[in-house]
């Protein structure tokens, strides 16, 4: 039988649920618009004529076959989506089809290949296909903020012998890039010009629109391409509109973060307390290969290592930059926090260590 129009009705019904990460409720570790997409894919694949297995709603997986080891085959997906940011056309969460292709938030990156994998087990299932190990299909649930469903499956079952993951782009990657976050705080600013400065969405996606309330005392505020004036009782606030895109692939991106910063300092508008801070921070929005602070890498393997900054955050008189890395062999987190640490150091700041995922 023909599903292809059976799976499109169902990844029209799993793209109506906004499955970007929330805060947690009860039995909801990744809040509830997650929690019903889960319950959702699960539901389809029991009425499909699957086992369904929910472990405590971080994981779920669909199962077929009867191998020698249910631990055998496994194809690994996810239901967690990014925020679906600015600039749609049309309701990013409705799927339309526009010159042969779908369009909507989690079509590519991960709901289609979901949908696609249960019909794919369906297909073998129906054509009485005997496969040497057990299939099953996972379902993650959080993926896009770092994998800890994955983590906690692995406390609930033993690692199935070979696993694939339909989750880049075609024909094959047989490799991926280290992937680790740093946070670049300043010090505790006692004068600043800045009122408000919480900017972004998620640490993997730049940001396609930022904004930054100024005290109205700061100084002159000047037309500039991008960027929208605008007087309010806090202050004045200045809005940047860029160009998105996702962490790994900057090309072609605008930073409206970047944009901030770079406005600020043009126009002398953060305070002396806070400038020096912020003149890091253009170096590092400048460019997208971490070349601006020094932290650049390029292997001859890999493609060269990507930086940028996704999230900004200003609390009780703190900064607080998010930074994104992919980053290839010859270089490592440690390695890049003894080059990041001691320029922030310098102007009154820190930066914490970290771990991230290693090159495979």
């Amino acid at each position: 039988m023909n599903y292809f129009n059976q799976a499109m009705q169902t990844l029209q019904s799993w793209l109506k649920i906004k499955s970007v990460k929330s805060s947690p409720q009860k039995d909801m570790p990744f809040g509830k618009g997650v929690y019903d997409m889960l319950s959702l894919a699960l539901s389809d694949g029991e009425k499909l004529g699957f086992n369904s297995y929910n472990y405590d709603n971080y994981v779920g997986e669909i199962t077929w076959g009867e191998g020698e080891d249910k631990n055998g085959l496994a194809i690994l997906c996810h239901l967690d989506v990014v925020p679906e940011g600015n600039g749609w056309k049309a309701d990013p969460f409705t799927v339309r089809e526009i010159d042969g292709w779908l369009l909507g938030r989690g079509v590519c990156d991960n709901k289609g290949a979901s949908v696609l994998s249960m019909y794919m087990l369906k297909f073998f299932k129906e054509q009485g296909i005997k496969l040497r190990y057990s299939t099953r299909a996972i379902w993650g649930t959080d993926e896009e903020t770092g994998s800890t469903d994955v983590a906690y499956y692995l406390k609930k079952e033993k690692h199935p012998l070979f696993i694939f993951s339909p989750d880049a782009n075609f024909p094959v990657c047989c490799g991926e890039k280290g992937i680790c976050s740093f946070q670049l705080f300043s010090k505790k600013v006692e004068n600043s010009n800045v009122v408000k400065f919480n900017a972004g969405t998620a640490g993997n996606v730049i940001p396609d629109l930022a904004e930054v309330t100024f005290k109205k005392e700061a100084g002159a505020f000047p037309a500039a391409d991008g960027i929208e004036i605008v007087e309010t009782e806090d202050g004045v606030r200045v809005i940047a509109y860029g160009i998105g895109g996702h962490a790994a692939f900057p090309a072609g991106t605008k930073n409206a973060i970047g944009m901030l910063v770079a406005y600020g300092l043009e126009n002398n508008l953060f305070s002396e307390e806070e400038k020096p801070y912020f003149e890091l921070l253009a170096k590092l929005h400048g460019v997208t290969d971490g070349s601006g602070l020094g932290i650049d890498a390029d292997d001859g393997y890999f493609e060269p290592l990507t930086c940028i900054g996704g999230i900004i955050k200003y609390e009780d008189g703190v900064f607080a930059q998010h930074i994104n890395i992919r980053y290839p062999t010859n270089t490592d987190p440690d390695k890049m926090h003894a080059i990041l640490a001691p320029q922030f150091e310098a102007v009154g700041g820190h930066v914490p260590t970290t771990k991230g995922s290693k090159p495979m």
